[in-house]
């Protein structure tokens, strides 16, 4: 790889066995960043410019049955700055060959639609498409099997038909009714299987399988997502592609770990921003019950100069540049891909993009809805749209017409919307189902609690907000959403940190519940305490080693879903608390609940004004009654003594891909987790593995990840370790640093 210039080759031998003459043979990229030629035995196969979605050749002709094959792949990532955020460069996704039979199930070619719902019987309609490279025309049977998420045949069909010779496009539709069958949902994510067989003479030449689940959707203006005729708010988080100091290329369980984080708090949904997905990516959300919008582009045919950091010499480049070539066919190629996925209830064709500010860009919102429709009328078509509110020059109205569900993105942040949110665009269009695409939420960095005088402003949009400010607009924004129906939900930027966006020495911003490394922050408490109402949580902060002088007046915030609070240090109180939300009126006179607490705010948090002294405090939530459900303690640490490992695999595969999560952290003699650590250890990998990455979360550390020294961040680290390709046996992992006992780890390969 020329990184200088940003232009790599791969190359690669493989053989096709002889077993595999006279079928079709086809090479699959899932996705190369960016402009890949791809090359066999010297011919050129062809060209795809777009890094994020997949493409692939036929190649039965080109390549030498047998003997030894040469794959040459150009990648040019050139043309800079072409992103606002990291992208990575090369082969970031999976590439794959495929083995086929003359007459095959062609390449994404099922496409199943929960058409209803009725009397515990789901209707469903089935479309398959059949390729025909055979010399003659064939009598074939197409047979759909259905099978239930616990593997048992609850439904088939079949279908006899003549297909003719060099047909790539012959569409068989069906339907079958299933009864009783179990639905996929965010809280019961059942996924089915389907099996479409093509039988040929009565013997079975191809299988291919769709998994898929049975659902049906649904936006209403006023009572915003249905899922099976059930109301669903949307309490979802954008995320990027990339995970640290992995890069672009990441192993799904490092996704895996993250989902967990994000659906511990309550997130139900996720955003692709600003691009497809890795496959791998939508079948985890399919089986883990996460809600998609799936996104396809962050600009049509004008460039955005955001990309270039305010650096006007420097043009920037990139995908506006192919729109007007590309736009159809890779986004028929995104919802040919996607269509099935349970998990996909928006397609959003953009994001804040520029056409917007002109007279005509509503025709390219309606060519890029109207490409939607054709390929997938089940889903409503949105966009992450932004100047909704900054003055009358921008957004014209027939730009938002062309939207089935309106996108919004940073609504709050212009002029009088900064009180009324979203109800003049609901005055203004009450038939309109809406959906907030984007907004910021509580920053704030894990550990770090700047404590600035009130009246320390900046000017920079980048400025240090003191943490006991960070709550008190995301608070007032989410009350608003939490209590309208009418918005379907919201899409917070960001659920985990990503590269890029951020002015040096920042890697990234510190805004999400999730950093860098996995981690989670303090507001991940925020939203858990919000979004999972029914389960008792109070999380306290700041830590209590504040560089301050004893009886500095310290402002303790918490995050509770209990109907009160009581806050103690070193034993005295300081009082209970409690805030009024949600706020519930009487249904009849003098039905008074006369049992909630009385509540002395309108916040979504509750906050104490506490002269600092060292020692322990205390944060006890009570139930209506008074009793204790929930507490959390935080105490004054000490020096940081031991090492302590946390791994989330005792066994991986040998595969030479499989990965285990090591979380490092750093406490004192009582176990108190040391969060001013920033001890620098080492992490030594040796025997059937090696270490992929060091990360911390740290997003000013500039350290490489492949070093196998780091400094941990807040008592923090995480490293990566990956299996070496068909070595079973055991990785031995050592951990040590200066002052502190080596502490040892074994991960089995299998």
């Amino acid at each position: 790889m020329n990184w200088k210039y940003g232009v790599g080759i791969y190359r690669k031998e493989f053989i096709i066995d002889k077993s595999n003459k006279n079928r079709i043979i086809s090479l699959l990229f899932d996705g190369v960043y960016q402009d890949a030629t791809v090359y066999l035995n010297g011919e050129k196969l062809g060209n795809n410019y777009y890094g994020y979605i997949p493409f692939e050749f036929d190649i039965t002709n080109k390549v030498n049955i047998g003997e030894v094959n040469t794959l040459l792949v150009r990648v040019d990532n050139s043309a800079q700055p072409n992103t606002r955020w990291y992208s990575g460069s090369g082969i970031t996704r999976d590439v794959w060959i495929s083995s086929l039979p003359p007459i095959h199930v062609a390449s994404n070619g099922t496409y199943i639609v929960t058409d209803s719902l009725e009397n515990n019987i789901a209707s469903l309609s089935i479309t398959t498409e059949i390729s025909n490279s055979a010399a003659v025309d064939s009598e074939i049977e197409i047979k759909n099997k259905i099978y239930s998420p616990d593997g048992l045949l609850i439904a088939s069909m079949s279908e006899k038909m003549t297909i003719g010779t060099g047909l790539n496009n012959a569409l068989i539709k069906q339907n079958l009714s299933i009864r009783n069958a179990l639905l996929w949902s965010p809280e019961h994510p059942c996924m089915h299987q389907m099996i479409t067989e093509i039988i040929v003479d009565g013997i079975i030449e191809d299988q291919y399988v769709t998994p898929f689940g049975i659902r049906t959707l649904y936006f209403d203006a006023d009572k915003g997502l249905l899922i099976n005729k059930e109301h669903i708010k949307i309490h979802g988080m954008a995320i990027h592609n990339e995970a640290g100091q992995l890069g672009a290329a990441v192993p799904i369980k490092v996704w895996k770990r993250r989902f967990e984080k994000l659906k511990g708090m309550g997130c139900n949904a996720i955003r692709t921003a600003h691009n497809p997905a890795d496959p791998l990516i939508l079948d985890l959300m399919d089986t883990m019950g996460l809600l998609c919008m799936d996104e396809f582009f962050d600009e049509w045919t004008i460039c955005k100069w955001s990309k270039s950091r305010g650096t006007k010499e420097v043009p920037p480049r990139g995908y506006a540049e192919h729109f007007d070539r590309l736009h159809i066919k890779d986004s028929e190629t995104i919802i040919r891909r996607d269509r099935n996925h349970p998990c996909v209830i928006l397609w959003s064709v953009g994001n804040e993009c520029e056409e917007v500010n002109t007279v005509d860009g509503w025709e390219v919102m309606k060519e890029l809805r109207d490409i939607c429709h054709r390929m997938d009328p089940t889903r409503p078509v949105t966009e992450g749209t932004n100047m909704l509110a900054h003055n009358s020059k921008y957004t014209y109205e027939k730009f938002m017409e062309y939207q089935d569900v309106r996108g919004f993105n940073w609504v709050n942040i212009w002029n009088d919307r900064a009180e009324l949110f979203y109800e003049p665009d609901k005055i203004r269009h009450p038939a309109a189902p809406m959906v907030i695409t984007e907004t910021g939420g509580i920053p704030g960095s894990r550990g770090n609690y700047p404590l600035l005088d009130r009246r320390s402003g900046s000017n920079s949009p980048f400025k240090v907000t003191p943490y006991y400010a960070w709550p008190v607009e995301a608070s007032k924004h989410m009350r608003f959403i939490e209590t309208r129906d009418y918005i379907s939900g919201v899409f917070y930027w960001t659920g985990v940190d990503y590269m890029g966006e951020s002015p040096y020495p920042f890697r990234s911003g510190e805004h999400s519940p999730v950093d860098l490394a996995g981690f989670i922050r303090d507001n991940w408490y925020f939203y858990r305490s919000m979004w999972m109402r029914k389960e008792p949580t109070v999380h306290l902060l700041p830590h209590w080693n504040m560089d301050v002088e004893k009886g500095k007046i310290i402002p303790v915030i918490c995050y509770t879903s209990c109907p009160s609070v009581e806050l103690f240090l070193n034993g005295k109180s300081y009082g209970e608390k409690a805030y009024l939300y949600p706020a519930v009126g009487i249904d009849e006179w003098p039905n008074f609940d006369l049992t909630k607490p009385y509540a002395n705010t309108d916040d979504l948090f509750l906050s104490w004004d506490v002269p600092f002294e060292e020692g322990e405090l205390i944060a006890i939530g009570y139930d209506r009654e008074g009793h204790e459900i929930a507490r959390h303690e935080v105490r004054t640490f000490k020096e940081a003594k031991e090492i302590n490992l946390k791994c989330d695999s005792a066994c991986i595969k040998a595969d030479g891909r499989d990965i285990a999560q090591l979380e490092i952290s750093l406490t004192d003699e009582d176990g108190n987790l040391v969060m001013t650590a920033e001890n620098e250890l080492v992490v030594k990998v040796t025997g059937s593995g090696h270490l992929l990455v060091l990360e911390n979360g740290n997003s000013t550390d500039h350290t490489m990840g492949k070093c196998e020294t780091r400094k941990v961040h807040y008592g923090l680290l995480l490293a990566v370790i990956q299996s070496n390709r068909d070595e079973a046996g055991t990785i031995y992992v050592e951990v040590e640093g200066n002052g502190f006992k080596p502490r040892t780890l074994e991960i089995i390969t299998k």
